[in-house]
């Protein structure tokens, strides 16, 4: 089974977006902000997928992108963010593969998985 480590602030949203992946088959595993996401990467979780908000406390989403992207063992990880259209141009360029603007539809989130996670 293919897992996703979702990585916001707000445990509604983390809450929200984990049960719309076991829907489509996707465990996660949660991290509250972009140092706990790091942890858990390094922790050696077998991660398919990151999902992430931009907007966080400690390591914000672009800090962690641009960590994980210069990360040879992290490099080609899927990443997912979660932003608000006007910073969705900066975390592409920062190496996000796809975006989600807010508020988004669970079912366009499944879909945006589905292109990841065989």
């Amino acid at each position: 089974m293919p897992t996703a480590l979702v990585t916001d602030d707000s445990p509604t949203i983390r809450n929200m977006i984990s049960f719309t992946l076991r829907a489509i088959g996707v465990t996660s595993i949660e991290a509250t902000d972009g140092q706990d996401a790091l942890n858990k990467l390094e922790q050696g979780n077998n991660i398919d997928l990151l999902i992430v908000d931009l907007n966080m406390p400690k390591i914000n989403g672009l800090e962690l992108i641009s960590l994980l992207r210069k990360n040879i063992k992290f490099k080609k990880l899927p990443i997912i963010m979660v932003t608000t259209e006007t910073d969705k141009k900066k975390g592409l360029s920062t190496g996000a593969n796809d975006y989600l603007i807010k508020p988004f539809k669970p079912q366009e989130l499944q879909t945006i998985v589905k292109n990841y996670i065989s």
